[in-house]
């Protein structure tokens, strides 16, 4: 058997465990073809270890750090406007299971008492809220001159099917 490429880079790496990289030395001294080919992986490990610190050498690190201080001071921070766009917008995307249900619960609400009649001449009415397990109603009697009741139910439910944590 002789030893995979990947086991001959792990093994120039360093990145065997012990007991294998004891076996695959102890191969590599009975087989010729294994320990050519550890050679040549060695010596592209040489090759890369020496070109990559060549490149680094030319690197300066103190100028990007500076040029990033530089771009740091430069930037202006977020006006009211629009951070408050930006907290609103995140905090819309994260609560609108919340929302849509409760501002269709608010529309109804003020659809319900807008059609409810008022005055001695139209009778009374009254608005009961209502909350289920499978949506929220308001159901509103609405009493005519006559002494007639009218019952009017709006329900709300919320279709999107999606839950979200918060």
């Amino acid at each position: 058997m002789h030893l995979t490429r990947e086991m001959l880079n792990q093994l120039v790496d360093g990145e065997l465990p012990a007991d294998e990289a004891n076996r695959a030395t102890d191969h590599l001294a009975d087989c010729h073809a294994c320990d050519g080919a550890f050679q040549v992986a060695e010596a592209m490990h040489e090759l890369t270890r020496d070109a990559l610190l060549a490149a680094a050498a030319d690197v300066s690190f103190d100028k990007m750090q500076a040029e990033i201080a530089t771009a740091i001071a430069v930037e202006r921070p977020l006006g009211l406007g629009d951070r408050a766009k930006t907290w609103l917008g995140e905090f819309f995307q994260y609560r609108r299971p919340v929302w849509i249900p409760a501002g269709a619960l608010a529309a109804a609400a003020v659809v319900a008492v807008m059609l409810a009649p008022t005055g001695e001449a139209m009778g009374s009415s009254r608005a009961i809220g209502v909350a289920s397990s499978s949506g929220t109603s308001i159901v509103f009697d609405v009493e005519n001159q006559d002494g007639a009741t009218s019952t009017g139910i709006v329900w709300i439910t919320d279709t999107s099917g999606t839950e979200e944590g918060g």
